[in-house]
């Protein structure tokens, strides 16, 4: 259905922007295009398309929180650790 969304929009398009079209003809093929777009949209929400698009959306959303925990977590040990190694140098001394 995308890839028919696409190939109905290029077609449209083509013939709107022929210089030879009046502008209340490129207008009717504009809003054309809208229409279409409009039902092609309306049929892939009901099959649940953009559900699917979503639940992805979140998932990796979901992902980059954990690794952004990870990471400061990460960045925090490191931290800790390489003051504990400038404290032993200066203990050393």
């Amino acid at each position: 259905m995308k890839l028919e969304q696409k190939n109905m929009s290029n077609e449209y398009l083509e013939k709107a922007m022929n210089f030879k079209n009046s502008d209340a003809e490129t207008l009717k093929y504009f809003e054309d295009i809208s229409d279409k777009k409009q039902q092609i949209s309306s049929k892939m929400h009901e099959l649940g398309y953009f559900e699917k698009i979503d639940i992805v959306q979140q998932k990796r959303a979901d992902l980059k929180t954990v690794s952004q925990k990870y990471m400061t977590m990460y960045k925090e040990f490191a931290d800790t650790m390489l003051n504990n190694l400038k404290r032993g140098e200066n203990n050393a001394c």
